[in-house]
């Protein structure tokens, strides 16, 4: 056997066996890269227009003592943006989000659970194929493997269709849509085209789905850029769990201190002059993370 039909065989073989996986991860992709669009047009009514000119938002311990005293319980994540006009994101987790006047602490009303509700089962999909907790491991592991197939397939692809005899006809034949053809012909004919002119969006695309399913390639692209790959947390020891629980159950007794979230939100705020938005997750000490900026 050769070994462009040996190429050819093992081509086909990983399209067959990955193909249906392929397509969910590709169709739920499509829909994950709208999500902030449809979702925020959803929303879009809940606005809060600055009271006056050169109004001042209210300090960030303020606003959140503000946001539990009127709904508690305690937020998991609060999202302030640089808009003036866009107000403040309030997560509880799961799919309910509060929207609040960073300038008079109101409510303004909750997002769409429904729509936040779609896209988390779209994520699920994308991610795990549906699969819940205790097979979430497994179905990882599936999706890795199929992305690493697709980047075979996109790599491949484009050595299966170069012409063996180079010539203007030969290469019209993979690279131009062709009529009257049919059946097998056509399909064939089809599938040469969209994959010549799509194989390099797609190359870009699948590589980087290969680098979100296996951390090796991962702390690879760190290296290749000259960075240090980042720590992964681990697992917290029984101990540290248990004061975390404690500090808790303390919070739910006495309500919970936001003492420090001013002076982080000032320094977070220095540091990136130029932010668009910034995600405060709440859980035990204030801790901040993921600024945006042009």
């Amino acid at each position: 056997m050769s070994f462009r039909k040996f190429l050819f065989w093992i081509h086909l073989v990983i399209g067959c066996a990955g193909g249906a996986v392929i397509l969910v991860m590709s169709i739920t992709g499509v829909l994950l890269m709208y999500q902030r669009q449809v979702t925020n047009w959803f929303d879009n009514d809940l606005r809060a227009a600055p009271p006056r000119e050169r109004a001042a938002r209210l300090p960030m311990e303020t606003m959140l003592a503000g946001i539990y005293s009127q709904n508690g319980p305690k937020p998991s994540a609060i999202v302030l943006r640089s808009d003036p006009a866009a107000p403040v994101e309030v997560s509880y987790g799961g799919d309910r989000v509060l929207f609040v006047n960073s300038y008079t602490g109101s409510v303004l009303g909750e997002g769409s659970r429904s729509v936040r509700s779609f896209f988390r089962t779209v994520e699920d999909w994308h991610r795990w194929l549906g699969a819940g907790n205790e097979h979430r491991a497994a179905a990882r592991v599936v999706t890795g493997a199929c992305n690493f197939g697709f980047l075979f397939l996109v790599i491949t692809g484009p050595i299966l269709w170069i012409p063996r005899k180079w010539s203007r006809q030969s290469i019209k034949a993979v690279a131009v849509f062709r009529g009257g053809l049919s059946g097998r012909a056509r399909d064939f004919n089809w599938h040469n085209v969209i994959g010549i002119w799509c194989a390099a969006p797609l190359l870009l695309i699948v590589l980087s789905g290969v680098v979100m399913s296996y951390p090796w390639a991962n702390n690879l692209v760190y290296r290749l850029t000259g960075n240090e790959p980042p720590a992964r947390g681990a697992r917290q020891r029984p101990e540290a769990e248990s004061r975390r629980a404690q500090r808790h159950r303390d919070d739910v007794a006495a309500g919970p201190s936001f003492a420090g979230f001013n002076a982080l939100w000032a320094r977070a705020e220095q540091q990136v002059p130029g932010w668009q938005s910034h995600n405060f997750e709440i859980a035990g000490e204030p801790r901040s993370h993921d600024l945006h900026h042009p």
